[in-house]
């Protein structure tokens, strides 16, 4: 589907009904345009497609220079699966590309079969990005170590406001009590997503810890039923829990 608006262009290819070969030829033309900047695309959405590894490298070099872009949905592509090196070395080149972009405000990369050596990529373009307010890692693979290292770029990114790192069960509270510590830092965040992350009331503890001194989170999604949601009563007025 193409939609114009003005003289701008978005682009919904989720879960198109194309042949493969002529996908792939619209895919060449997508890549091809966004790096020749000869049509003002600003929205593309590609989720649920047979995209490849190499495929999805060329696509986040031609992010590098791109000035038109403001979001991109890589989500259900599933560029992981049965791919560790693949999952790594996709992470990497969006990574890359995204400390040189200037202008993308949101990037959506759920369901991705990515680890945690990938998630540290990523985490390590948040420490440099200065435009990026929405990143969703949902639905992934990785762990406490990939929680680490986003925690340690929340402790010093100032612009990102929506993070969802909603079912990867094994952040556990190791991970979450790393979340946690860089929330007592980080003063511009406004959502974030940790439900079915695999903690208990331990990590809910140091969340709730967290919440005295982080005064500008305004939404916290958890799984109240499997922890003791009574202890966040006293700051729901201004955090909402859900």
């Amino acid at each position: 589907m193409i939609i114009k608006r003005n003289r701008n262009i978005i682009l919904d290819f989720s879960l198109n009904t194309f042949t493969f070969e002529k996908y792939i030829n619209s895919f060449k033309t997508i890549t091809h345009s966004l790096k020749q900047q000869n049509i003002p695309i600003i929205k593309l959405k590609l989720s649920s497609n047979p995209i490849s590894v190499e495929q999805i490298i060329a696509l986040a070099n031609a992010l590098e220079k791109n000035t038109t872009l403001k979001i991109i949905d890589l989500s259900t592509i599933r560029f992981g699966y049965k791919n560790i090196q693949g999952s790594y070395d996709v992470s990497k080149a969006i990574a890359d590309a995204l400390k040189k972009n200037t202008t993308l405000t949101e990037i959506y990369l759920d369901e991705n079969y990515i680890e945690d050596e990938g998630i540290k990529t990523i985490a390590e373009m948040l420490k440099d990005n200065k435009t990026l307010r929405i990143l969703t890692l949902g639905i992934n693979e990785f762990g406490a170590e990939g929680a680490k290292a986003i925690a340690s770029a929340l402790a010093v990114n100032t612009t990102l406001i929506t993070l969802d790192l909603n079912q990867n069960f094994t952040l556990g509270n190791e991970g979450i009590k790393a979340i946690a510590e860089a929330l007592k830092k980080n003063r511009t965040l406004k959502k974030i997503n940790l439900r079915s992350t695999g903690f208990d009331n331990e990590g809910a503890k140091s969340l709730v810890e967290a919440l005295k001194i982080n005064t500008t989170l305004r939404s916290l999604y958890i799984n109240k039923e499997k922890i003791e949601s009574s202890m966040f009563k006293p700051y729901l007025s201004r955090v909402r829990i859900f």
